[in-house]
Parts: structure tokens; C-alpha cells; sequence
């Protein structure tokens, strides 16, 4: 008997391996995230994509953002990205969903290693890896018009391209606020300006989420920080902050933006903006807690699981504590409150509003962080109950919860069948795409200046050309291809 419950003990501690079914739950959400990075390369041109790509190729860099400023676009970091990519060529339009998705994956699993390290939570390299692809795969199911933010370059540079390139910035403040050589702090205190204005630029609501979290891990630092770090660390903050308002300013000031409010009418009075911004935020928290109440349920589940294997298999003493637990777990909702109140800002201020679908990407991008933030500090708090116990939890509850974690990460592999079902519409308008583009500058070459091509039917609201040359996109598609007019009639 002895000799036969030996191998099952052995095959046990085998299942219960944290490592391995860590690893198996993140291949199976990695292959959703390839589905999506797939269908990104049928990604082309529309809507106002025309209008960039004509203004980039016709002018100078310099030329193309200053005329953006003045006239259309205050977003001077949106228009740069969109203007170097229109000099590069279109064949960058199919590549940047995957380049984005890739840039996402990688400086989220960066930034979840270094605040792990920095809590001290000790968390294997590939956990991190699975917390960041949850967090991504979340927010693409989730997010209200996925094809504006992922699939068309004009939405993806403006509203998911920041919060991509924001990762970076966090992982840069961290590591730069730890442990910077003296020699080198006027120059990184000049970078944190510099990158913090820049990725400021894309859009009002990323400056503004920007200059609010900021402002909060001001106040954290002045209360919190260690006496020898905190000085240092105030003055990097403090720049950055510095970057994030000059980019406001920037924004706001600019011709363009002034154009826009003579045509959208004034804002509203400070008190009715007050209210308007914080019911719509309050109004998102709770519809999407509500509408989307199973998917928080998996992925607080999902989270909590990870934080417990981690957690409780160890005997070493842990340095967390149930105060800043405790503390934690009720200051999420706090937190992520006032951060969708910077989202809910500038749309309240700019056209009185509830904020549009593609800028509720980054409200969506906070409460799903505070999901899963909420369902770690549940995990890591049951898995210490065995470390202050001194009671190791059995092979079995551990093989149990991973198995559990596995089953739970089957679930974007189920829910992705949804996009598989439109692949073939993608992969058929890009071929049409490509046959039209072909046919009007076969007319170009020709000196067929009036050009007449088939019509396509809009896709997630954006506008294609119409039946009138006047039309707006028929206007900018023409100066792109160098042709007097183009009309799209249907078939």
C-alpha cells in the first residue's frame, strides 16, 4: 500500500506545480491575442486615415504638424505617429495592431514585474506574463467598439497607442525613482517632462488620466515615501506632472481646439461640469459592473487563483501585511473612481457629453485593472492565512485551484469564436480594398482625374465614400490619390 500511494503523492505535488498550469493558462489566452494580431493585418485605410495620409505625404513632417495644429487636430503626438507612418508607406496600417498588441503584451508584463518586485510579492516571471494578458484580453472583449480602437489606425493611434506607450512610462518612473545614479538626474527629471508632454499629446483624456494619476502619486509620496527616496522621487513625479500639464496646455490653447468649441458651443458653467462628470463616471462604473457582471466574475476569479497557488504553498514569511491589504482592497474602487472622472472630464467639458465608445477604452482599462487588482489582494490574502497558520495547503486544494485556473482560461478561447465569425468579412474587404485602391491609381496613371469606384458599406459607424464627390472622405481620398474626384456608387 505504502509503495502504490507513492507515485499518487508524487503525481500530485506534480499537478499542484503552480508553475506548470501557470504556464498552460498562458498559452491558452496567448492564442486569442494571435487571433486579434491576425485579423489586424486586414486593416486599411478609412474615414479620416485619407485625411492624415494626404496632409503627410503632400508636406514636410514640420509642414504636416503644424497645419494639423492650426486647422484640424490639436493631437500633435497623434499627428506625428500618423504622419510617419504615411511616409513609411501604407503597407504600416495592416502591421500596427500586431506591433501595438505585441508593444502592449511586453510593457505590461514589464511594469507587473517591476511593482511585484517593489511590493515585494515575489511573483514568478510567468505569472506576470498571464496578469498582463488577462488584463489586455479583458479589455479587447470588453471594449465597447473594438474594431475603432484595434482595427482602424486613426482610433488605435489616438485612444489605445497612449495607454500602451503609458505602461512604458510607468515602468520608467519606477525604476528611475528606486535607484538613479546622481550623475544623471537632471537629464531623466528632463526626460519624465519630455515623454509625459509627448504621450500627453494623443489625446485630452489621456493627458487629463495623466495629470490626475500623477497628482495622486504625489500625495502618495509626500506621506508614504521612505525619507532618503522620497525627495528624489517627488522631483521625477513632479516633472512628469510638469510634461502632462504643458500637454493639456498645449491641447487646449491650439487653433484647432479653438475652431472646434465655436462650432460645439461654450462649456458648460463649472457646477453643471462638476455634475456632469462625476454622474457619467458613477454611470459607467455602475452599467458596466452590471452589464458586464459574468466577465468580472471570471476575471476576478481568475486573478484571485493566481495570487492564492502563489501564496499558498510557502512557508517563508511574507512582508505584506493585513493593513495595506485591507487598505488596498477598499481604496480601489476609491481610486479607479477618480480616474474614470478623468476620463468623463473632457467630454463633459468639450461637447457636455456622455464620453463616445472608443474613449470609454480607458475607462474600461481602469476598471478592469481594478478587478483584477481587487481579485490578487483576495488571492495573496487567503494564501498568507496558511503562511501565519504555518499550514502548508494540501497538494490536492492546490491541484484543484490550478486546474480551476486552466478550466477559467478556456474562457477567451470560447468567447473569441465570436470575431472568428467575421475573419472572412475582414479578409474580404481587404481584398476589395486593395482591387480599388489598385483601380484608382491605375486611373491616376492614366490621367483619369474623375474617378468612379464601387461602394463599400460603413463598418463600426465610420464613414465611407459616398455617392457625392463633395463628401468629406471622398474629398481627402481624392487629394491622397493625386485625382480631381472620386465617386462610390454601389453595385
Amino acid at each position: 500500500m505504502a509503495q502504490s500511494s507513492k507515485p499518487s503523492g508524487n503525481m500530485l505535488r506534480r499537478l499542484s506545480d503552480p508553475r506548470l498550469w501557470i504556464l498552460v493558462a498562458s498559452l491558452a489566452i496567448f492564442l486569442p491575442l494571435l487571433v486579434y494580431a491576425y485579423m489586424g493585418i486586414f486593416s486599411r485605410y478609412q474615414a479620416d486615415d485619407y485625411c492624415y495620409a494626404w496632409n503627410g505625404t503632400s508636406r514636410t513632417i514640420l509642414d504636416a504638424q503644424t497645419t494639423w495644429y492650426k486647422t484640424d487636430s490639436s493631437r500633435y503626438a497623434a499627428t506625428f505617429i500618423m504622419t510617419l507612418s504615411d511616409r513609411l508607406g501604407r503597407w504600416t496600417v495592416p502591421i500596427l495592431p500586431t506591433l501595438v498588441l505585441g508593444l502592449w503584451l511586453t510593457g505590461t508584463c514589464w511594469l507587473f514585474m517591476r511593482l511585484q518586485k517593489m511590493l515585494n510579492l515575489d511573483f514568478p516571471p510567468m505569472a506576470a506574463f498571464l496578469l498582463a494578458e488577462l488584463l489586455i484580453y479583458f479589455i479587447l472583449m470588453l471594449a465597447p467598439n473594438l474594431y475603432q480602437i484595434l482595427f482602424w489606425r486613426a482610433g488605435m493611434v489616438i485612444y489605445l497607442l497612449p495607454l500602451v506607450l503609458l505602461t512604458y512610462l510607468g515602468v520608467f518612473l519606477l525604476s528611475q525613482a528606486s535607484n538613479p545614479a546622481k550623475k544623471w538626474r537632471p537629464l531623466v527629471a528632463g526626460l519624465a517632462v519630455l515623454f509625459f508632454f509627448f504621450n500627453g499629446g494623443f489625446s485630452e483624456t489621456i493627458a487629463t488620466i495623466q495629470i490626475g494619476m500623477l497628482a495622486l502619486a504625489l500625495v502618495v509620496l509626500l506621506f508614504l515615501a521612505k525619507r532618503d527616496t522620497r525627495q528624489w522621487a517627488l522631483i521625477l513625479v513632479g516633472c512628469a506632472w510638469l510634461g502632462s500639464l504643458l500637454a493639456m496646455a498645449t491641447l487646449y490653447f491650439s487653433p484647432a481646439t479653438r475652431m472646434r468649441q465655436g462650432l460645439l458651443g461654450p462649456a458648460p458653467d463649472l457646477v453643471n461640469l462638476i455634475r456632469m462628470t462625476l454622474t457619467n463616471a458613477f454611470l459607467y462604473m455602475y452599467i458596466s459592473l452590471d452589464e458586464m457582471a459574468f466577465q468580472f466574475v471570471i476575471l476576478l476569479l481568475s486573478a484571485m487563483l493566481v495570487g492564492y497557488v502563489l501564496y499558498a504553498a510557502r512557508l517563508t514569511e511574507s512582508t505584506l501585511r493585513p493593513t495595506g491589504l485591507v487598505s488596498a482592497l477598499f481604496l480601489l474602487p476609491v481610486i479607479a473612481f477618480l480616474w474614470i472622472v478623468c476620463v468623463t472630464a473632457p467630454s463633459a467639458f468639450g461637447e457636455s457629453a456622455y464620453p463616445e465608445g472608443r474613449v470609454q477604452l480607458d475607462a474600461l482599462y481602469i476598471i478592469v485593472t481594478m478587478v483584477m487588482g481587487a481579485g490578487l489582494i483576495l488571492g495573496v490574502s487567503l494564501g498568507l492565512l496558511h503562511q501565519r497558520s504555518r499550514e502548508l495547503a494540501p497538494n490536492w486544494l492546490q491541484a484543484a485551484c490550478l486546474l480551476l485556473l486552466v478550466g477559467m482560461s478556456l474562457f477567451p478561447m470560447y468567447s473569441t469564436r465570436k470575431i472568428m465569425k467575421d475573419l472572412p468579412e475582414y479578409r474580404q474587404r481587404a481584398a476589395a480594398w486593395d482591387a480599388r485602391d489598385a483601380s484608382i491609381r491605375a486611373s491616376a496613371a492614366h490621367g483619369r482625374l474623375d474617378v468612379t469606384v464601387t461602394a463599400y458599406t460603413s463598418v463600426a459607424g465610420l464613414m465611407e465614400m459616398g455617392p457625392e464627390s463633395s463628401m468629406w472622405v471622398n474629398g481627402c481620398a481624392a487629394r491622397y490619390y493625386g485625382v480631381r474626384s472620386i465617386t462610390a456608387e454601389t453595385p
